[in-house]
């Protein structure tokens, strides 16, 4: 009302193919940004840390030991990359940037990609519960195990199976039942931790979830690593 700029509109939905329907747009702030770096560099550059994140959810929270679901919880580290380097580990909540809250998942990629290369950051993390600053600088193949409150039938991952998947260690879920099928764990998952436990064998699944009221398995599927939260209650 203004006549203030708030958006660029970059895409439009439409079902009859005009021009009314749901509008995409960028937000000027990050338009103005764009802008400034074309003028100066002819290109746009963004920085990147080298992190896979998800949000943490509720039940996330509740598992690793928060009041309230905040922040960015890392689910993979690129080797070599800055976030390697400075010390971040998978499991890691981001929670602050250069002293400013990371209310979601979404904020963290959005204030890193705006900083130029080269920029040193410092990332507040909680780790085992309390806040950190990072500075820079197996069971045979074919058993199996069902894990009781959990409900997972898992088997440990054979030599030739973690070097083809390029891992150190991790657990094949082969069924699914109970508390893991309503969290989402699904067969062929690959438990690589639990509550911040790597896990090579069964064993180290049962000891990592043993009196646990909830458990935050780190998972991967295909290509991609996730955290799932699981309610044992």
């Amino acid at each position: 009302m203004k006549g203030e700029v708030v958006g660029i509109n970059s895409q439009i939905f439409s079902t009859s193919g005009g021009f009314m329907g749901l509008s995409f747009s960028i937000p000027i702030d990050l338009a103005i940004q764009i802008k400034d770096q074309l003028i100066e560099n002819g290109r746009v550059i963004r920085g990147r840390i080298g992190v896979g994140i998800q949000a943490v959810t509720q039940d996330l929270a509740e598992a690793f030991g928060m009041k309230a679901p905040r922040g960015a919880v890392i689910t993979q580290l690129e080797k070599g990359q800055p976030g390697e380097k400075a010390g971040l580990k998978v499991g890691d909540i981001v929670v602050a940037l250069n002293g400013q809250t990371i209310n979601s998942a979404n904020d963290l990629p959005v204030k890193i990609s705006a900083m130029k290369p080269g920029t040193k950051v410092k990332l507040t993390v909680l780790r085992d519960g309390k806040e950190k600053n990072p500075e820079e600088s197996a069971s045979p193949n074919e058993v199996k195990q069902t894990q009781g409150k959990l409900g997972v039938s898992v088997r440990a991952l054979s030599e030739e199976e973690l070097k083809e998947l390029d891992l150190t260690n991790g657990l094949l879920v082969t069924e699914v039942r109970a508390a893991a099928a309503r969290a989402g764990l699904m067969p062929r998952d690959i438990i690589l931790s639990a509550n911040g436990k790597s896990v090579k064998t069964v064993g180290d699944l049962r000891r990592a979830v043993s009196g646990a009221d909830k458990v935050a398995l780190l998972v991967q599927r295909q290509n991609s690593r996730i955290f799932i939260a699981v309610d044992l209650k």
